[in-house]
């Protein structure tokens, strides 16, 4: 078993605030495209990755975790998926959902947020200035019917919707946008419908999986011929 302790060289995460929409849909696009390429001998089970897959930031880790579950091997699986996971966080958003739930759980008294309504904590967001007048607090997993979860509403506690990493202050116009109103095509709603956190989780993910590919592809090219003496 190979473990994912070593890098082939430091790759940079996307800026998810400087990253528009359709460049981002290009890398995952291509990071995606890379991924089937590595998938080899395929025959019902998953094949164990090469070294140099193996070495891939995310996908690498991954990709053993996957294949250790397959043979049993939990102990294994679980440290390569937090290695998958601690390469794709955002550090800066993860940090930052921690100081709203502080300022957010001072202002409830101390008292735990998991027993707020969608309602209340809207209402808590205005009273701490995380949100202003006239702006949506969005859930970005829908508190309508969704594949894995029953259909909620704003007045219904202790639903896991609410926590804060899952929720986006937006503007009205943009929250429609994010719901695929006003004429949104699907990129645009996911783009506007995903906050920070996940942005930078699947941005994460994208990038450092494409720059591990082109680490390994740049190490795998041959030297350049010797110039000829003359």
């Amino acid at each position: 078993m190979t473990h994912y302790s070593q890098r082939l060289r430091p790759t940079g995460g996307i800026a998810a605030s400087q990253e528009e929409p359709h460049d981002w849909q290009t890398r995952a696009l291509r990071a995606l495209n890379e991924s089937r390429k590595a998938v080899t001998n395929w025959n019902g089970r998953i094949a164990r990755p090469g070294t140099g897959a193996s070495l891939l930031p995310v996908v690498g880790p991954a990709w053993e975790a996957a294949a250790d579950f397959q043979d049993g091997d939990y102990g294994s699986a679980a440290f390569n998926t937090a290695m998958a996971v601690a390469d794709a966080l955002p550090i800066g958003a993860v940090l930052k959902v921690g100081r709203v739930m502080k300022v957010l759980k001072a202002a409830n008294n101390g008292r735990p947020l998991s027993s707020l309504t969608a309602a209340q904590l809207a209402k808590l967001y205005t009273k701490t200035g995380l949100k202003k007048a006239g702006e949506h607090l969005h859930h970005t997993i829908p508190l309508g019917k969704w594949d894995l979860l029953p259909k909620a509403t704003r007045f219904t506690p202790g639903l896991i919707r609410n926590h804060p990493a899952l929720l986006k202050v937006m503007s009205q116009s943009n929250h429609h946008l994010a719901h695929g109103n006003n004429g949104a095509g699907r990129l645009r709603q996911v783009w506007h419908g995903t906050n920070e956190l996940e942005k930078g989780v699947a941005a994460g993910v994208v990038g450092k999986g494409a720059d591990g590919v082109e680490a390994v592809t740049e190490e795998r090219q041959p030297p350049p011929p010797a110039a000829r003496r003359r």
